[in-house]
């Protein structure tokens, strides 16, 4: 079955690699969050998911683009110290909630979720995000932020773009990014 699943991702690959050759715009393709389905299912060991993934990645098949312009001056700059899953993760010493985006059981570390964002977002690693100025802490006192790891797609994005994640629409009017485009209209009434 392994065989059979590597088979799917060197063929999907090599299709994506060709439909996205000229292109420099962040992508991740259609076929993912059915790879991912593969992992979630049990069909893929994190180890085997990981892999792939990061051989994915490092082929540009999945491209997260460029890291944010550094003269931004709604982003602040740090270290990943600790990467809880998909949608909660610490830079320096602020915990960090992403906005809007939400996972299954989240909190479980061996999720595909949590194992996508530690290989994404690895402890060491530089960091930015960009403070919800509607919405600045919830109520664990974590601070609410978008957060990119040296990609232009942001953490919640790619949680969303790999089938991980999904907008909690009861968050929207809270949010200054209930009408970005990632939201993918999930937060327009």
């Amino acid at each position: 079955m392994i065989f059979t699943v590597i088979l799917f991702v060197i063929t999907a690959a090599y299709a994506s690699v060709t439909a996205y050759a000229d292109e420099a715009e962040p992508h991740i393709p259609e076929w993912i969050p059915d790879f991912t389905q593969y992992y979630t299912d049990g069909l893929l060991t994190a180890d085997e998911y990981t892999t792939a993934i990061r051989y994915l990645l490092d082929e540009d098949i999945i491209y997260l683009g460029e890291p944010p312009q550094t003269d931004n001056p709604e982003l602040v700059y740090g270290t990943v110290t600790r990467n809880v899953d998909g949608n909660t993760i610490h830079i320096d010493d602020v915990i960090i909630r992403i906005p809007l985006v939400d996972v299954e059981d989240s909190g479980n570390y061996t999720k595909p979720h949590a194992v996508l964002a530690k290989l994404l977002c690895p402890v060491g690693s530089p960091a930015q995000y960009d403070i919800d100025d509607k919405q600045r802490q919830d109520k664990y006192e974590r601070t609410i932020a978008v957060v990119y790891c040296n990609t232009e797609l942001h953490l919640g994005e790619i949680m969303i773009g790999f089938g991980l994640g999904w907008i909690n629409d009861y968050w929207c009017d809270r949010s200054e990014f209930e009408f970005a485009d990632w939201t993918y209209g999930s937060c327009r009434h």
